[in-house]
């Protein structure tokens, strides 16, 4: 299965911080984004480099702090990063069909 290749949640989330900061014309620290989304300044750090997943409960921190932006569309993100790395490995012709559906004819 052919998938594009979507950007880590940790990259999206940085650009967003990186964005409001040029906003505030004070760049966000590490440690202030993790108060906002649960973590340490440390974890912060790894998520946005791609080498922490993002959570249920970091997801509910970044609704609170984006009101319009619920958990689901930030979890969407992490879900639809997970698919993409998944179907770079993965053989679907290892797999024989349980079911084909009907074609339609005109």
């Amino acid at each position: 299965m052919q998938m594009f290749n979507p950007p880590h949640p940790g990259e999206a989330i940085e650009m967003v911080f990186e964005d409001l900061g040029e906003e505030r014309a004070t760049p966000f620290s590490h440690t202030e984004i993790g108060e906002i989304m649960g973590l340490s300044g440390q974890d912060v750090a790894a998520f946005f480099k791609g080498e922490l997943h993002l959570t249920p409960l970091m997801a509910l921190h970044l609704a609170a702090a984006f009101p319009n932006s619920p958990a689901d569309f930030w979890m969407r993100l992490q879900s639809i990063y997970d698919l993409a790395q998944a179907a770079k490995t993965f053989d679907a012709t290892s797999h024989k069909p349980l079911w084909v559906g009907k074609t339609m004819t005109a």
